[in-house]
């Protein structure tokens, strides 16, 4: 489910960080959630601020049971960049102190961008080369994509069954990797071409088999 469609955790609403006047979940538009933390718009009625930052949704025990809550923290609150870095999020993205130097690097690419696609049987080849050429394009590094769609078509027929492809562009160079849940198999499917490594890494409910194009 989109995290944009879900009932949001703090029907009550939250105060503002601008002038602490409640805002009501109407006003709070639901951007990504993550376990307990959701991150959102929040738009003040009463001061007119637009604010970007994270609501943490929590409990309190009252007289008529637990009462659900939220905690809304700004994006230039310590404890919001805190939250963020226990997500893992900051592996992949940049975060900064203030909007002047976020501003300063918006032409700015991470050091490693990464594609995530969920695959199921019967659209999962085409719905790869999709998800590899759109990268391609985008990153601009047209000539390690020529072999990626090759290795990647690869991997997704070994798989046979629902997977997760990941494409990931870093320094080492370009990884690709296929999460199937078939504890069964541990065969490695030959990448060839320009691959200069690959393997597969065991988990208990299936591999990750993957190849990196250097």
């Amino acid at each position: 489910m989109d995290p944009r469609e879900r009932t949001p955790p703090f029907e009550n609403g939250v105060d503002c960080a601008v002038c602490g006047r409640n805002v009501p979940a109407a006003r709070i538009r639901i951007l990504a959630s993550r376990d307990d933390l959701t991150f959102v718009e929040l738009a003040c009625a009463a001061c007119r601020s637009e604010s970007l930052g994270m609501i943490l949704a929590g409990a309190t025990d009252g007289p008529d049971g637990m009462t659900p809550y939220g905690e809304f923290l700004p994006a230039d609150d310590a404890r919001f960049r805190a939250a963020l870095r226990s997500t893992g999020t900051i592996r992949d993205v940049v975060v900064v102190d203030d909007v002047e130097q976020a501003a300063a690097r918006l032409g700015d690419r991470p050091e490693r961008v990464r594609r995530r696609l969920a695959l199921r049987p019967g659209t999962a080849e085409r719905r790869a080369r999709d998800l590899v050429d759109g990268a391609g394009a985008e990153w601009e590094v047209p000539h390690l994509f020529a072999d990626a769609r090759r290795i990647t078509g690869q991997l997704v027929r070994a798989a046979r069954g629902p997977s997760v492809l990941t494409i990931t562009l870093g320094e080492e160079g370009l990884r690709i990797a296929l999460r199937d849940f078939d504890p069964r198999r541990r065969q490695v499917p030959a990448a060839g071409g320009r691959a200069s490594s690959w393997g597969v890494t065991p988990r208990s409910d299936g591999n990750v088999t993957w190849a990196l194009i250097a």
